[in-house]
């Protein structure tokens, strides 16, 4: 048998290709062998797209470049949005979350009053010409009221009242309702701009009327508006029950129809209608603590328009007011007036939140935080004014 001559006829006899010939195409064809083929004489060439091949210079180039992010986030994309649209269902459908609160703000359009103080020194230097010898230094603070007029030491600092008297010029008057009346207490006549401008800065005029009627109606016991003493309001008041009240809180913005529930299964349907008034708890007016519920968040498959009437009852604070108002058998309208003492947190059991206080209180609560149903935040509100 003739021997092939040379190195090139031994490569072909042995089904080889020289390393001249093809080394480019071997050596690529190594990186990804399963991706692609390179066949010699006219064969098509079968490449990947990752890799160029140059038939003219018999090269393949790698283009690292390309490698296909994009084609990986095509495929992992339709997951991750199933996955999202999953997550927002359960919590829209399985929970009470609302989507709502992380848009919004739960913030009312009342102007912010300055509360911080920002010239103690020469506060400090005010309140000590009027007060020589004090052995009790707290009564010197900024946030007590000496005089009992509903003003801070530091807010009549900040408009040259003085601090121990309730009516600084003499006008009749307390110089809180001189305010309130756009008097000036220091001239009678009504008050400049400049002032006006430090009374809306610092003073909260309506909590300051709300922290003076309270007082009153706790020291004198008589509630203005009314022939009766605050502690004799018992069945004085006859509510018609047939008829819902009407609750109305204006620094909230809320208005809702109050449903005196009969029967605590019928809690649900009644609070579609409004908010509800707790059985076996003492109706406004009366001595003792007058429980009123309502919904802070609900399911989106929920009936009714006051799924979320007690979203923002955490903004209320001491000695904002509200009202409620009734008919009685008469069919004669009365409004209570209440203003706030303050709040607390109770787990939802937890029989203390209905407790009578001695006093005619209304407690309005709602589940919280909101979202869950394990705790109540209930606010507590004392009588203030009866009016008929």
């Amino acid at each position: 048998m003739e021997l092939p001559q040379g190195t090139h006829d031994l490569y072909q006899h042995l089904g080889a290709h020289g390393h001249n010939d093809h080394d480019a195409s071997s050596e690529h064809a190594s990186v990804n062998h399963e991706e692609h083929d390179v066949v010699e004489h006219g064969t098509e060439v079968k490449t990947s797209p990752l890799i160029e091949h140059d038939p003219e210079s018999r090269t393949t180039t790698l283009r690292v470049s390309q490698i296909p992010v994009v084609k990986i986030l095509k495929k992992v994309a339709p997951y991750a949005i199933v996955f999202v649209v999953a997550i927002g269902l359960f919590l829209l459908l399985l929970t009470n979350f609302s989507f709502k609160s992380l848009f919004t703000s739960s913030s009312t359009a009342k102007p912010k009053v300055i509360t911080q103080y920002t010239n103690l020194e020469g506060y400090n230097k005010w309140i000590s010409g009027y007060f020589y010898e004090v052995t009790d230094s707290s009564i010197l603070a900024p946030d007590y009221d000496i005089s009992g007029n509903g003003l801070t030491n530091y807010q009549k600092f900040m408009l040259g009242l003085n601090p121990k008297r309730k009516d600084t010029l003499g006008l009749g008057i307390t110089d809180t309702q001189a305010l309130i009346n756009g008097i000036n207490p220091l001239t009678g006549s009504a008050m400049p701009e400049e002032q006006k401008k430090l009374v809306a800065q610092y003073i909260d005029l309506e909590l300051v009327s709300n922290k003076l009627s309270l007082a009153t109606s706790q020291a004198s016991g008589l509630v203005a508006g009314a022939s009766s003493n605050v502690s004799e309001t018992r069945n004085v008041v006859v509510i018609n029950q047939t008829e819902n009240g009407l609750l109305t809180i204006p620094t909230l913005g809320i208005t809702a129809p109050i449903v005196w529930t009969s029967d605590v299964k019928n809690f649900d349907k009644d609070l579609q209608s409004g908010v509800i008034h707790y059985p076996g708890t003492a109706m406004p007016g009366e001595i003792g603590t007058s429980y009123i519920s309502g919904h802070s968040s609900n399911y989106v498959w929920a009936k009714g328009d006051y799924n979320k009437i007690f979203e923002t009852l955490a903004n209320l604070k001491q000695y904002d007011s509200f009202s409620i108002s009734v008919n009685d058998e008469a069919g004669k309208k009365i409004t209570f007036h209440y203003v706030v003492t303050g709040s607390s947190i109770y787990k939802a059991d937890d029989q203390a939140q209905f407790a009578s206080q001695g006093k005619s209180v209304v407690a309005l609560s709602t589940c919280w935080p909101i979202g869950t149903t394990s705790k109540r935040l209930v606010v507590f509100a004392e009588l203030s004014q009866v009016e008929r």
